[in-house]
């Protein structure tokens, strides 16, 4: 009987171990897919700053969001063919309403890569939540990794 409590002991130190040894690797994940993101989206605003193509564009709808409003806007490219991408707007002063024109710059080779201008700042397009979640992520599982381990290393002694 003694012998059986001892191989579940072992058993949920192993996985114990593992759990904690994995923190620091899911912390790290997040780091880096939230690293490929800000980069990717630094470099579509630098693209479209220089090489993209402005159009008008209509509101076609309102979406409400947690802060601001994300419109929805068709516009066409060169091609005449309709596209049609989400933007969030921070300032309500900036809200058209629905049928409103409004002007749109967009990469002539990936339309679907569209802002609608003018632009106060780059943040018009970007929920900050969405790029500071994957940090505190990290944050979180270092910090728990470390806690854990001190913790692990306490009851172990």
């Amino acid at each position: 009987m003694s012998y059986e409590g001892g191989r579940d002991s072992v058993l949920v130190s192993l996985v114990a171990a593992l759990i904690v040894s994995s923190l620091p690797a899911l912390g790290l994940y997040f780091s880096l897919r939230a690293m490929r993101f800000v980069i990717r989206l630094l470099s579509d605003e630098r693209l479209l700053g220089r090489v993209g193509e402005r159009t008008d564009g209509e509101c076609v709808g309102l979406i409400p969001a947690r802060r601001g409003v994300r419109l929805m806007v068709l516009f066409l490219d060169d091609s005449g063919d309709e596209h049609t991408f989400q933007s969030k707007v921070l300032t309500e002063a900036l809200i058209p309403q629905v049928g409103e024109s409004v002007g749109v710059v967009y990469l002539p080779d990936r339309p679907a890569v569209a802002r609608i201008t003018p632009r106060k700042a780059a943040a018009d397009n970007v929920s900050w939540g969405c790029l500071a979640l994957p940090f505190l992520a990290a944050v979180a599982f270092g910090a728990a990794a470390l806690i854990a381990r001190l913790l692990w290393e306490a009851l172990a002694t």
